[in-house]
């Protein structure tokens, strides 16, 4: 379930934060550290055990999901205040 809500959480974060005039020019320039990180991940199973590469991509998940939340909440904040 947790990978099946990423697109929709991914689509409403964009909408917020990411002005539709400027929106495939930002997300053009997000692809290069993207696809850095998939090279990394890719060169870890190379160098790395199986399971700790796991681990390693679990953790950065983690911390995208933390980063996600924490945004949302913030937001929440906001309209509170």
């Amino acid at each position: 379930t947790c990978v099946g809500m990423f697109m929709p959480a991914a689509g409403t974060l964009r909408s917020k934060y990411v002005p539709d005039s400027l929106q495939g020019a930002i997300l053009n320039i997000f692809r290069l550290p993207l696809n850095a990180v998939v090279v990394l991940g890719t060169h870890a199973t190379d160098v790395m055990e199986p399971p700790h590469v796991f681990v390693l991509v679990s953790a950065c998940f983690m911390a995208a999901a933390m980063i996600q939340a924490t945004m949302i909440s913030g937001d929440a904040k906001k309209k509170v205040d």
